[in-house]
């Protein structure tokens, strides 16, 4: 196989990109040099957790790269032992590196690589330079108990936080208009109401103000996003709702400063909003979804949950159903292989098949291997048997007592796992034995028997790989 010439483009924020085009600009000057493929990441060059940078290490490894080419060395990494351990991988596997605006580098004699050092030395400490500004910055509004940002209801002025009256947004079907004060009561109207959850209330924003997917991600440029429901959830418990300011949020070092603004959220919303936290399972704040199959399915590629796709069943023009689906989310944002979907019919076909053919062996699970001893227990029987014969002293009393616990931890283990083998028989059985079992169930109680007897099932484009829970 050929090798790849690769280009590799980041920028820390996706602002960089709308406000200068700049990550637009680095892709356009790699791709001048008829690279095969380009790769992006938007994560500061100070960490090492890039994706597209992780795979981009991989496949200089397998040695399916022949070139790497930027348009800077600090676009690479910003760290300096990142950059000395990325130059001898390189070299190690014959792959050559080329920065556009640096084609002075040379890392195959002494001198170019001390030169590429030093360029990485610089990158990092510019790095680290602007980290402590950033700092110093922020421990100095910290001083002077500033804000660092505004929620939703609030606007931020150069001293506190103040309650935002402005008109932003505009209702679709009355055409009202509402400030982001007027956005975040209603939320909590909403929220409170009967029956009301993260997601419903979530749905019925986004509904309302004309937002397509809860997908949106919040910017600068973006005012008022949609909301999803985790962020509804983050935003209910923001303390700033309350009228406080808060630094280091969900971390140990998390410090409150109360009463700095106009609460939007009063004491007695506050406490309902907390019972009814506590009172409902998480599961139910949350959509919880209705397929018997999800939760269960996983991409072989990446290792990550199938979603549901639907497509419509039509006759005569009209629609009569769905046809239900998984499918690599991933795949559709270019970060995932695999693309290909498989439908739910097929899926709890084989499902099916599998569990069938399990009842079968199962049913001749032999009584007496119930009660084989397991060999270690045996081993450590002995073991006692013999301390037990010795002249007793407390060092031998103490050994004993160890191997008799490790004993009867394996004992009760085993006991768990016969326990747990004889129940999935039963179930098995049970289905197998009454006639037209599947039939009769609904989605849901499909699904609980479904995750009662599989853990996982791996789909990669063509087969499924069952594992059960036994």
């Amino acid at each position: 196989m050929a090798k790849k010439i690769i280009g590799y483009c980041r920028v820390s924020k996706i602002e960089q990109d709308i406000n200068s085009q700049a990550l637009e600009q680095q892709i356009s000057r790699v791709k001048s040099i008829r690279v095969d493929d380009v790769y992006v990441d938007v994560l500061s060059g100070r960490k090492n957790d890039r994706e597209n940078f992780l795979r981009l290490l991989e496949e200089i490894k397998l040695g399916q790269i022949s070139q790497v080419v930027a348009t800077r060395l600090d676009r690479i990494t910003r760290k300096l032992k990142t950059q000395i351990e990325f130059i001898d991988l390189l070299k190690e596997h014959n792959v050559t590196l080329k920065i556009l605006d640096q084609d002075y580098i040379d890392t195959s004699t002494a001198s170019g690589l001390l030169f590429c050092h030093l360029l990485g030395a610089v990158a990092q400490n510019e790095s680290d330079q602007l980290s402590e500004r950033i700092n110093h910055g922020l421990d100095y509004y910290r001083s002077q108990n500033r804000p660092m940002g505004a929620c939703l209801g609030y606007q931020m002025t150069k001293e506190k936080l103040i309650i935002s009256t402005d008109k932003i947004l505009c209702e679709i079907s009355s055409k009202k208009e509402f400030s982001r004060y007027d956005l975040a009561r209603w939320l909590i109207d909403e929220f409170l109401s009967l029956r009301a959850t993260y997601y419903s209330t979530s749905k019925k924003y986004n509904e309302k103000f004309g937002f397509q997917s809860s997908r949106l991600t919040n910017n600068r440029s973006n005012p008022t996003p949609s909301l999803s429901p985790t962020g509804i959830k983050r935003w209910l418990l923001n303390p700033q709702l309350r009228g406080h300011l808060v630094y280091y949020p969900n971390t140990e070092k998390q410090q409150i400063i109360y009463g700095t603004h106009t609460a939007i959220l009063t004491p007695i919303e506050w406490i309902k909003i907390q019972e009814k936290i506590n009172f409902y399972p998480e599961k139910q704040l949350v959509k919880t979804s209705n397929y018997s199959l999800s939760g269960l399915l996983y991409c072989s590629k990446c290792d990550r949950r199938l979603t549901v796709s639907k497509q419509k069943i039509r006759k005569n023009h009209e629609i009569i159903g769905w046809k239900i689906y998984y499918r690599c989310i991933r795949s559709t944002h270019g970060k995932c292989e695999q693309k290909k979907r498989i439908s739910a019919d097929e899926v709890k076909t084989e499902l099916k098949e599998f569990l069938r053919q399990k009842s079968e062996y199962l049913s001749h699970f032999d009584s007496q291997q119930k009660n084989t001893i397991c060999p270690e227990i045996v081993e450590l029987t002995n073991q006692i048997e013999v301390m037990q014969s010795l002249p007793k002293n407390n060092a031998i009393d103490e050994a004993i007592r160890k191997l008799e616990k490790e004993k009867n931890d394996i004992e009760s283990n085993q006991q768990n796992i016969i326990k747990n083998q004889t129940e999935n028989i039963d179930i098995l059985q049970k289905i197998y034995e009454t006639k037209g079992f599947w039939d009769c169930l609904t989605e849901d109680e499909e699904k609980e028997v479904f995750k009662a007897l599989i853990k996982k099932i791996v789909f990669d484009g063509f087969n499924i790989d069952i594992e059960p829970r036994f």
